[in-house]
């Protein structure tokens, strides 16, 4: 123990000393444990950590793959699946069924919109939460008339109902309808989302859609498994179920369908599309950290020179191949726990500049902090980090020639080899290494960015910029008839039209990047009900007002918009997309014809309306004002949509039209439709971003190593260069034996990296839009940019010595 406490103070004495030395090696840690401590602890709290539910690993959700929506997964069932699976399983001990929903507290002034969802009686008891003040749901609440219940949020009694203890059994106003409160969650309770402030009960009620008539939504379905029963049992009985209800659908394209079920965990379902992009970049900062250790491991080779006599004098007075191990690996254990410290910091940092960036990106990303596993992560792997980069120098020194070493003047050093830049070939090897890893963090970032590139340049058939968005919900028991909603609808276009600075204005159920999506089947007048092998027409239906494709800047390409006189009492008409006139009207003219729904009269350019990776889908757009009662459900919540010279001036001037109309209205969300966008690219910006950052500090670090090594070689080899050039060696020879023994390097180690790359590159398969992970541009550009920022690190030592004095070297030396 005295000798441990001997080293430790010889090496705080010698840190100490150098303090360059010492402030590029934490810099150099810092950055490298930090990186791995703040992905590590993301990693953690949002893919491994449990959900805060009783035996979270029974809880499961329901995916169905269907193999006529070309193999697409559909997250759930229909609410008549649901109702047929809850009564047919013996595996679940509870399952439940929700949906969005959004309304209106109108028992306080002025209104205020609440968000949250209406689920099946089951839903509390599949996560298996009891509520912190009365009941959740009973199976009594499923009953027609005794379902007129609510539960709240803690964050909503707290701030709206001033915690009031005696809140269950008080009665407040949604949309005008009075609920009775029955009970309050707890406040740690946030699902599916932290912005869920009520639970409603959903009926389980049989289908509403009229004979013939697909009509489905489809709502996400979770399960508890009963105890002893494992997800494989329960799948094969949920297989069978699934077999029995396809065998029983009166659709023939339904009974040909082959769908597949899959249960998925809770917290895999919930994760899921983050999984790789995070252990991608798990991956990525790994190597940055073996980058840094390879560099710290080069500057404790480098610095062994100064330190040669003192191992050979204490080889000679006696010390031992293990304690002489020992020193140094006490001194690199000093040095990377100091650097994890410091990188703790950065990781700190890190992690809230995440949480503030990716607050809607990545799920649980909220829960991510500095608790002890993540700091028993970084307290690990700075020992084994210290130990790395520790081991190589420690074992070198253990090979120092005696006899040589104590020779005045000699210039082997540990780590000293014969090679092609003389005696460093072990030093040039661990560039090769940092050179090779740096050039795979470099294509994995090429590839990113150039998919990022591709994804923001895409045309997604209309111009998001100036055009102002505002969600609308009337309250049903005030705006009960289409009539009612349609004359709001025409007032308010009427206020905003006239607006200074506005263009044009339009309403529409559903925007562009919008997750919703209605799909129904139709028919077209003089063909047989089915075609495309016994499936019948498909489109997804979007409900508009004159105006919409001007505001959107959408081209009509054949026929008409919609006009004003497109309303109640006059014939339907339908304008549909150029895939759906391009996968049902391939040969004909589709002006003119009949479908289930109306006449279609014009023809608009495809709309990315599920966001800017997807294919272009069949769609139909109905007129607003022609839409049938049954189907006026799809404008219970609209959007209007404005295209202005100033968003600025237009944004409270769109909260003032609404309050102008109807005061007892709340405060509707007003954003610009550019936000939408830039939501939908930000995912793959943060991760191209990152892995951007990390591959630019392991692209640095390479250039200081090899730097660092080349500019060694030179300064132990002064004596030789001098001699070359009083032998009549000119600058210029000198500068170019440097320069390719330095490219040397570079060239070794940008092959082995694009070898290496080239196989890891598939990882990113999953994350690439418009782009190979074998892009031929990306294999061509990375390694010349490698190959010049390597040059420019090779150039200043290789320019140093070919301005040598070569006497004043031979007689320094």
């Amino acid at each position: 123990m005295q000798d441990l406490f001997s080293d430790i103070k010889v090496a705080v004495r010698r840190l100490a000393g150098q303090p360059g030395f010492l402030a590029v090696c934490l810099l150099t840690l810092a950055l490298g444990i930090g990186a791995n401590t703040m992905i590590f602890g993301v990693i953690y709290n949002v893919l491994l950590r449990p959900l805060p539910f009783p035996h979270p690993e029974r809880i499961v959700r329901m995916v169905e793959e269907h193999s006529g929506a070309g193999g697409r997964r559909i997250p759930g069932f229909s609410l008549d699946s649901f109702r047929e699976w809850k009564e047919s399983n013996s595996v679940f001990s509870a399952m439940a069924a929700f949906q969005d929903h959004t309304a209106t507290l109108t028992d306080r002034e002025p209104a205020l919109e609440l968000n949250g969802i209406r689920a099946t009686v089951g839903f509390f008891e599949v996560l298996g939460v009891p509520a912190a003040l009365g009941t959740a749901f009973e199976p009594v609440h499923e009953e027609r008339g005794n379902e007129r219940v609510i539960v709240l949020s803690h964050s909503v009694w707290q701030t709206y109902f001033g915690s009031d203890p005696q809140i269950v059994g008080r009665s407040m106003s949604l949309d005008g309808i009075p609920y009775t409160v029955i009970g309050v969650m707890p406040s740690d309770f946030a699902y599916p989302d932290r912005e869920t402030q009520y639970w409603l009960p959903m009926l389980v009620g049989p289908s509403q859609n009229r004979p013939g008539e697909r009509r489905v939504i489809v709502l996400p379905v979770f399960a508890r498994l009963k105890p002893g029963i494992s997800v494989q049992q329960a799948q094969a009985q949920g297989q069978a179920i699934v077999e029995e209800l396809r065998q029983r659908e009166p659709d023939p394209q339904e009974r040909d369908e082959r769908v597949i079920l899959h249960l998925e965990n809770l917290l895999e379902g919930i994760t899921g599309p983050v999984r790789t992009p995070l252990y991608i970049l798990f991956v990525a900062v790994g190597l940055l950290l073996l980058i840094a250790c390879t560099n710290v491991a080069n500057l404790i080779l480098a610095r062994g020179a100064d330190r040669q006599g003192e191992i050979a004098i204490r080889l000679a007075l006696g010390a031992g191949a293990g304690r002489l191990t020992r020193l140094v690996l006490t001194e690199s254990l000093l040095l990377s726990l100091l650097g994890g410290t410091t990188g703790l910091l950065l990781a700190l940092g890190g992690m809230r500049l995440l949480k503030s960036f990716a607050a809607d990106l990545i799920p649980r990303v909220e829960t991510v902090t500095l608790d002890w596993t993540v700091l028993a992560f970084a307290l690990a792997l700075s020992t084994l980090t210290g130990l790395f980069f520790g081991l190589i120098p420690a074992l070198q020194y253990r090979r120092v020639d005696l006899t040589s070493s104590l020779k005045e003047g000699a210039e082997q050093t540990p780590g000293d080899l014969p090679g092609a830049l003389g005696r460093v070939s072990l030093r040039g090897g661990l560039v090769i290494i940092q050179i090779a890893l740096a050039t795979v963090l470099l294509v994995g970032a090429a590839l990113l960015a150039s998919s990022f590139l591709r994804l923001s340049s895409v045309d997604p058939g209309y111009d998001w910029e100036d055009v102002a968005t505002m969600r609308v919900q009337l309250p049903g028991y005030r705006y009960g008839s289409s009539e009612s909603r349609n004359d709001f609808f025409d007032r308010l276009l009427r206020r905003v039209r006239s607006a200074p600075g506005v263009e044009s204005a339009a309403i529409a159920n559903l925007l562009p990047m919008s997750q919703a999506r209605i799909r129904l089947s139709f028919g077209i007048r003089g063909r047989p009900e089915t075609q495309e092998g016994g499936r019948s027409p498909e489109a997804s239906v979007r409900v508009v007002t004159p105006g919409y494709f001007r505001t959107m800047r959408t081209d009509i390409l054949q026929g008409r918009g919609f006009a004003e006189t497109d309303r109640t009492g006059t014939p339907p008409v339908i304008i549909v997309n150029q895939a759906l006139a391009d996968r049902y009207f391939p040969d004909e003219n589709p002006i003119g014809q009949e479908i289930q729904f109306g006449e279609i009269v014009g023809v608009v350019e495809n709309i990315l309306n599920e966001g800017l990776q997807s294919l272009p889908e069949p769609e139909l757009y109905m007129a607003l004002a022609q839409l049938p009662p049954r189907m006026s459900i799809m404008t219970r919540q609209v959007n209007l949509v404005a295209r202005t010279d100033s968003s600025e001036r237009l944004v409270p001037f769109l909260h003032g039209a609404v309050q102008a109309l109807d005061p007892a209205l709340p405060q509707f969300d007003v954003t610009l439709l550019e936000e939408r966008v830039d939501r939908e690219i930000a995912e793959p910006r943060l991760y191209s971003g990152l892995m951007t950052a990390f591959s630019a500090l392991a692209l640095v670090l390479a250039m200081i190593g090899l730097y660092g090594v080349t500019s060694y070689a030179v300064s132990r080899r002064t004596r030789e260069t001098g001699i070359r050039m009083a032998l009549g060696a000119e600058s210029s020879q000198i500068l170019g034996l440097v320069l390719s023994q330095g490219l040397t390097l570079a060239v070794i180690g940008i092959g082995v990296g694009m070898a290496a790359a080239l196989g890891l590159s598939r990882l990113l398969e999953s994350l690439l839009f418009g782009v190979s992970a074998t892009d031929l541009q990306t294999y061509l550009t990375v390694p010349l940019v490698l190959l010049l920022v390597m040059l420019a690190a090779t150039y200043l030592p290789a320019r140093r010595a070919s301005r040598l004095d070569p006497w004043k070297a031979l007689r320094i030396t």
